[in-house]
């Protein structure tokens, strides 16, 4: 009874109560996973992330090879900036599922996070022969490709997320990012013109980028951003 109604509760946004849930049934069944793993993910919304790394961490001394805990416990230390940590844990689930789409994605996003971008877009690319039109791999590739300097190919993989979803305003920002990158600034500031038309607080978020900021007295930008 218990499991359901926390799973709603967590649905709506109920963490605390999803929360209560768990640890009512975890006072006779201390070890039940099911539990343990809800509760981390309630602990993690709420951004409580040490508890939920214990939740994951006892999962993990109960069932090692539990890939969906080992994936929750990377991602939080990914989000810890234990970069080096949550790598262990993605390639711990691909030893038992080099397939894993998840965690070859996290993988790379804990290898962007440290710097390493080209072993990041080896791993994506892996990604997008499984799923070759997941648009969050492809932008993600496409950022990594914009860091390494390579926007010929960093403009395929935005224009490709483009041709999915013509409004994705990331995809459409670092698009005019890599052309502004290339010297295209007339390209650029098209691509920007449309960003804003369809969210304006991509105004201010130009203002601040360190490379549009560049542009600060160009008229152009200036009407854009104004």
């Amino acid at each position: 009874m218990f499991i359901p109604k926390g799973m709603i509760l967590y649905k709506i946004g109920n963490y605390v109560d999803s929360v209560l849930c768990y640890d009512e049934i975890m006072e006779t069944e201390p070890n039940h996973i099911m539990s343990l793993y809800q509760k981390g993910m309630s602990l993690k919304a709420m951004g409580q992330y040490a508890e939920a790394l214990l939740c994951h961490e006892k999962i993990l001394e109960i069932e090692s090879a539990n890939n969906n805990s080992l994936l929750e416990k990377g991602s939080i230390l990914s989000i810890l900036g234990r970069h080096e940590k949550s790598i262990e844990c993605f390639d711990q689930v691909l030893k038992n599922d080099p397939s894993n789409l998840a965690a070859i994605a996290n993988k790379a996003n804990s290898l962007a996070s440290i710097g390493q971008h080209s072993d990041s877009v080896e791993l994506l690319n892996k990604s997008l022969q499984i799923e070759p039109n997941n648009m969050e791999i492809l932008f993600q590739k496409g950022q990594s490709l914009q860091i390494m300097g390579k926007q010929n190919e960093a403009l395929v993989c935005f224009n490709r997320v483009l041709a999915i979803s013509p409004d994705n305003t990331k995809a459409l920002f670092n698009k005019s990012k890599s052309l502004f990158l290339q010297g295209k600034i007339t390209d650029a500031l098209e691509s920007l013109q449309i960003v804003v038309n369809i969210e304006p607080v991509y105004k201010e978020i130009a203002k601040k980028d360190s490379d549009f900021s560049k542009l600060g007295t160009n008229p152009a930008f200036r009407m854009i951003i104004n």
